[in-house]
C-alpha cells in the first residue's frame, strides 16, 4: 500500500521542477530585453546565469516565506 505522501510526491515535485522552468524562463525574457541597453548584458552566457542567481534567490526567499506561515 503507497502512503498518501508517496503518492503526491511525484507530481508535486513535477510541478515544482516545471515552475522552475518557467521562472527561468520569464526571468530570462525580461533580462534579454535590456540586453542591448546595457554593455555588460550583451553576453547570453552572462545573462543566463544572472537569470539562474535571480532564481536561487527567489526560491530562498519563497522557501522562507512558506516557512514562516508553517510556524
Amino acid at each position: 500500500m503507497v502512503k498518501k505522501s508517496q503518492a503526491t510526491k511525484k507530481p508535486v515535485n513535477q510541478a515544482v521542477s516545471a515552475s522552475r522552468i518557467r521562472l527561468n524562463k520569464l526571468i530570462l525574457d525580461v533580462i534579454d530585453k535590456y540586453a542591448d541597453l546595457q554593455p555588460n548584458m550583451a553576453s547570453e552566457v552572462f545573462r543566463k546565469k544572472l537569470a539562474s542567481e535571480i532564481e536561487i534567490e527567489v526560491d530562498k526567499y519563497c522557501l522562507t516565506l512558506l516557512t514562516s506561515l508553517n510556524n
